[in-house]
């Protein structure tokens, strides 16, 4: 885009437009508005109607953004669906709220690491996070010193 601001060529002759740009049909179509804003104009190899050299060229910017703008259209309803899905889970991205429980015995891991067992160990035996054992023998101990009290 630079050398086409500065003028350093006045036409772009690309493969085809799904070879211009991966970024969707809106963000090409802005690219290609780009390049006209310079005056470059520009021409497909494997698609000879998507050519702004011939007398169509106006034609076929206004098809491509109409193109783009009901992608961009379907784009914003599948993201609101998704969204409303979401709601419906009770959530706001569709991911369950919270971390994720490891499925491991809590109580063993305390009982490990009163024999003296290390965390790396209790986690290695249990299948789990050294994070997710500490959590559980803190949660245990909470759990105990509550007892207690009561």
């Amino acid at each position: 885009m630079h050398a086409a601001a500065q003028r350093h060529f006045d036409v772009l002759l690309f493969w085809s437009l799904c070879r211009l740009s991966r970024e969707g049909p809106l963000p090409t179509l802005q690219y290609l508005n780009r390049l006209g804003n310079y005056g470059v104009r520009w021409r497909s190899f494997a698609e000879p109607y998507l050519d702004t050299i011939g007398p169509f060229g106006e034609a076929i910017v206004a098809l491509l953004a109409a193109i783009a703008k009901q992608e961009r259209l379907r784009l914003v309803e599948r993201v609101q669906a998704g969204l409303a899905r979401a709601r419906v889970a009770g959530t706001r991205s569709g991911r369950p709220v919270g971390r994720p429980r490891s499925i491991f015995r809590r109580d063993r891991a305390a009982e490990l690491r009163q024999q003296g067992w290390s965390w790396a160990r209790i986690a290695n035996e249990l299948g789990t996070s050294v994070a997710s054992v500490r959590r559980a023998v803190a949660g245990a101990a909470e759990t105990l010193a509550s007892e207690v009290a009561s």
